[in-house]
Formats: structure tokens, sequence, C-alpha cells
């Protein structure tokens, strides 16, 4: 009867440190409910020191398996009680309409109409386990290969942390901004030359506060959900330096500056192309791709300056493609290299 009637009294604590607010004052606020019931059952005296321990001990255990679920700002999540595992569930859809002035045509000829796209509808979990592992997976459900994000974050150290999966490659200033973010409703032209999502592994970190920022990573080189097409893998890297992130300076607190390059043997891939960002089949193409093999390099500088609501950025990226075994009779000419250049300034 004693055990029976500890369980019964270990039940209606764990239900009443789900449901009852914190209401016994500042010195001890900061406690769970549990403890603050136990110490007043304590206190009053219907249970003693070794009653007190042992409902401790067993309240803890039905907690580790007890289940929290709730909204946070917005988002719907789902917990344990003691905090060591969360899940987050969010998303977002897009509707674009696109209207093409009449007769418009492309390039080749192709009548132009408008129409109606459904340009992104994407479901977005994020995991945390033990405060230092984290997990995403976000698919796209416009694409065919729908996913994008699928990786873990292993966070050592604010200085040190590793990712591994398949996630976006560290160039580009314009790529690594979210669509949530982006300062127009396209992408500018210069996006065509930065790689995207990749499977790989990444080390990364920031050093005093953010003021240094560092990533360097290994990949496929081959783009999102795409089996590697050789051995080798790319190098990318990218070091970001804002001196004045930790200052209280209105004017300087957001000026940072930031270079990258990827680096990486790939057989038969195209390379770049010029074309606008808006999908088909209203897309404008400056340039067509080429078939390229051998080294594939990009480098570039950024450069972002907020203050307040303003915005100035400045971008400059190259890539450079061999093209081995490409020429007439198999071999390479003197014009092996396929080099693109563009730069991508506005201010806002």
């Amino acid at each position: 009867m004693r055990h029976f009637t500890r369980l019964v009294l270990v039940g209606m604590l764990v239900g009443l440190s789900m449901s009852v607010p914190n209401a016994f004052g500042q010195a001890v606020k900061d406690k769970p409910v549990l403890e603050q019931l136990l110490d007043l059952l304590l206190q009053r005296g219907q249970i003693d020191r070794e009653q007190y321990n042992t409902l401790q001990e067993k309240a803890k255990k039905e907690q580790t398996t007890a289940l929290q679920a709730g909204i946070d700002h917005g988002r719907p999540f789902i917990r344990s009680m003691d905090g060591n595992v969360r899940f987050d569930i969010g998303g977002r859809f897009q509707l674009d309409f696109d209207r093409a002035e009449d007769g418009a045509r492309t390039l080749t000829g192709t009548q132009l109409g408008s129409q109606f796209l459904v340009r992104r509808a994407r479901l977005e979990v994020n995991g945390q386990f033990f405060q230092w592992i984290d997990l995403k997976i976000e698919p796209d459900f416009t694409d065919s290969q729908p996913l994008r994000d699928t990786y873990l974050d292993l966070k050592f150290f604010p200085e040190l942390r590793l990712r591994v999966g398949q996630f976006k490659v560290p160039f580009s200033l314009e790529e690594l901004t979210s669509d949530l973010h982006t300062d127009f409703v396209e992408r500018s032209l210069v996006n065509e030359l930065a790689p995207s999502y990749d499977r790989g592994i990444m080390g990364y970190g920031n050093i005093e506060q953010g003021v240094v920022s560092y990533f360097l990573g290994g990949f496929n080189g081959t783009g999102q959900n795409t089996s590697d097409n050789n051995g080798d893998k790319d190098g990318a890297a990218r070091l970001v330096l804002a001196p004045f992130k930790t200052s209280n300076n209105f004017w300087l607190k957001g000026f940072q500056l930031a270079g990258d390059f990827t680096w990486g043997n790939e057989s038969n891939l195209p390379s770049a192309q010029g074309r606008t960002e808006a999908r088909i089949p209203n897309r404008f193409v400056s340039f067509a791709a080429q078939p390229a093999r051998g080294d594939r390099l990009r480098y570039g500088g950024d450069l972002a300056w907020l203050v307040g609501p303003a915005a100035v950025k400045f971008e400059y990226d190259v890539q450079t493609n061999q093209r081995r075994g490409l020429g007439p009779l198999g071999d390479c000419l003197k014009s092996h290299l396929d080099r693109v250049e563009q730069w991508s300034p506005y201010l806002l």
C-alpha cells in the first residue's frame, strides 16, 4: 500500500507540474514546478527527506519520457519535458504570376505567355538534440527531386562546428541569403555563377562573436541530389570579416567584407550560362552553357553595408572552366578555358 501511495503521489505531482503555473514568488520562480511542490510537502511534514528523494527520482524518470507540444513564435513544436529533444515545424508557399506582353517572343521565336507558377512549396523540420546537435530537413515539392537542406550540425564550440549532408556551398553573398530576405523579387544574373546545394562536409565557426567567420568544406561538385561524376571532390572556402560587429557604432556595425572560392576536377559538366531568374518559359538567355571537362575554378568577393533599413551590397564573381578533349579532334586547343565574369552592385 505504501508503494502504491507513492506511485499515485508521483503521478499527481507530474500532472501538476505540467499544468500548475508558478505562483510561489520570486525566490523560487527559477525552480521547476515539481520541485516547488515537493519542497512544500517536505516543509509541511507530509513527507520525510527519504520520501522526498525517492519521489524526486521517480518524477525525473517520468519526465524524461513525457512530451510537450505547442506553438512558439508561430511555429508548431514538440519536445521532451527535459528539453533534450525538440522538433520545430515550418514551411512556406509562394505563388507567382508572370505577365507577358502581347506578341512577346524568346530569341528562338517561341511565343511567350502569361502564367501562374507555384514557385515554392516547402516543408521545414528542425531538430535539436542535447543542445549541441541540430538537424534540418527541407523538401521543396515544386522540384522533381525535392530534397534541399538535409544535414546534421555538430556544435562543439562557437569557433568550431561541423556540418554533414546536403546544404549550400559557402560561396556568394546573394546565394547564401535566404529567399525570405533577398532584396529583389528575382536574384541577379551573377547568381548563375555560384553553386547552390551540394552534398559534402564543412567545418565552420565564428571568432570574437562573429568579427571573423570562416567556412571550409569538401563537396561532390555536381549539385543538388546528384551523384558525383568522378572520384575527385570540390574544395570550397569562405572568409567573412565584420570588424565593427561588436561595436555600438550605428554607421559601421553592419559593415562586412568576404572572399570565397571553389575548385575541383569535373567530368562532363556544362559551364555557367547567362540567364534571368524568371522561370520557364519566360526566361531570357544572354549566352548558353557550353560543354566543359577538367578543372573548374570559381572565386569572388562581396561587400555588405547595412545601416538601419538601408543597405549597400556589391558582389564580383568569376568562373573558369577547362574544356579538355572537346576540340574537333579530341584535343585541347588554346581556347580550352571558358571564362565568365559578372559583377552585381546594388543600393537599397
